[in-house]
């Protein structure tokens, strides 16, 4: 009688979930390793940096030359040498992009993402498949509001739907967690106007 008192009144002070998992642990042997998967959290927007991958199939290093043509193209906006252009930061493997005041770097890197960094829960998309990516980074000093962030985020997919190639498998953004394919439907929407919410992108990855 003794114990059946402790179990109850151990059971009043669990909460409903709690009582929940106990109702369905309830007939199971001590010791068995239930295979029980809780749910996962949602997803939130991370608050550090603002940041664009372009995965790679085979990873090429963009020019100068490319990447202010890119600039030009993606931006509307004639080079400039002293407020619109590129520099080549060969022992960091990219360049720093200058344009509208802001410093963009750009970086390669010879390694794939496995589907625990591209934040999938089981194996990555076939069209996801890549041996490096490069990097498209705002520098900021500090991480900004989600109005700037947005912004930003437009003028970084303007950038890569230039840059993005035939060798170019798919685009991450790793702060939200949302992968993309490299297809027309997502070069479209990096090219429109307005903020650019990747979270808005995800059904074009279904």
């Amino acid at each position: 009688m003794r114990r059946k008192t402790r179990t109850v009144h151990a059971l009043s002070s669990l909460s409903g979930s709690s009582l929940i998992l106990h109702e369905r642990l309830r007939g199971v042997p001590l010791g068995y390793d239930f295979p029980m998967r809780l749910p996962a959290p949602k997803r939130r927007r991370s608050p550090e940096g603002v940041r664009l991958l372009l995965l790679q199939r085979q990873v090429e290093r963009f020019s100068a030359a490319r990447i202010d043509r890119a600039m030009q193209h993606a931006w509307k906006k004639e080079y400039d040498p002293q407020q619109f252009f590129s520099v080549a930061i060969p022992h960091e493997d990219g360049a720093v992009l200058h344009a509208f005041g802001a410093e963009i770097a750009v970086r390669h890197s010879e390694y794939s993402l496995d589907w625990k960094a591209l934040g999938h829960d089981e194996a990555l998309p076939f069209w996801a498949a890549h041996t490096g990516f490069s990097t498209l980074d705002y520098r900021c000093e500090k991480a900004p509001e989600d109005p700037t962030r947005l912004r930003m985020y437009r003028g970084l997919g303007m950038l890569a739907a230039e840059l993005a190639s035939e060798q170019t498998a798919g685009f991450f953004f790793p702060h939200e967690q949302v992968l993309l394919p490299h297809s027309e439907e997502v070069v479209h929407a990096f090219r429109d106007r307005g903020p650019l919410d990747p979270f808005d992108l995800q059904e074009l990855a279904e």
